[in-house]
């Protein structure tokens, strides 16, 4: 499959935009080592949720978890199992969402990959496509992104014709809400506005939403 235009446009922005990011990263580390001052390249505003970000538990969850995510990124997929056992320690009280994040500089199928999760979450298959890819994550390709449509029975006429045409303006969306918040890698996540970075321990994360918990109560 040939992406068209506007999913190779966004692909060369994300590259581009990237980098940016992470030079500036760098700059401010190297600022920190230098005068031993504190820097930070977040801001504190957690993103906004949207109708069209999927979402995990109920809406009036005490404690909303946002995953800035990448399906061809080695620690997102570690995350996967880590933050479904969250979902059930936590029932009720926790929420789950997913905003993507591809960082087509090091993982070249991750904007595919995150139009074919999009497309499936047009047939309200988003989390089941998503346990796919993350499962087969050494896989990502075109014939797989098929072969996990026909698994799940989505209409593969409508799948194929999504994922053919132009990207999902909400990839676009939340990729720009990463950028806006200097995320230079993932899994980045918001906790009730708390952010933490990289693939977190089950203990780590679980004393960030019990942390979370106390102060929502």
């Amino acid at each position: 499959m040939v992406l068209k235009r506007s999913s190779a446009v966004l692909a060369g922005i994300i590259v581009v935009a990237l980098a940016v990011v992470a030079w500036y990263g760098v700059q401010v580390i190297r600022t920190a080592t230098d005068d031993g001052s504190q820097s930070t390249i977040f801001v504190d505003t957690p993103p906004p949720v949207t109708g069209d970000d999927p979402v995990l538990g109920p809406g009036d969850a005490l404690v909303t978890i946002v995953e800035f995510s990448d399906f061809q990124c080695p620690a997102c997929q570690s995350m996967r199992d880590t933050l479904a056992d969250v979902l059930v320690r936590y029932a009720g009280r926790v929420r789950l969402v997913w905003k993507d994040f591809p960082d087509t500089y090091v993982h070249p199928d991750a904007l595919s990959a995150a139009q074919a999760a999009r497309c499936a979450q047009l047939q309200d298959k988003f989390w089941e496509y998503h346990d796919a890819l993350f499962v087969n994550q050494d896989l990502l390709s075109t014939e797989l992104y098929r072969q996990i449509a026909q698994t799940l029975e989505l209409d593969i006429n409508e799948f194929q014709a999504c994922i053919e045409g132009p990207l999902p303006a909400v990839v676009d969306r939340t990729f720009r809400e990463g950028l806006e918040r200097k995320i230079s890698a993932t899994p980045h996540f918001f906790i009730n506005g708390q952010q933490a970075s990289g693939a977190l321990s089950a203990g780590s994360l679980q004393s960030l939403i019990d942390q979370a918990l106390d102060e929502a109560s």
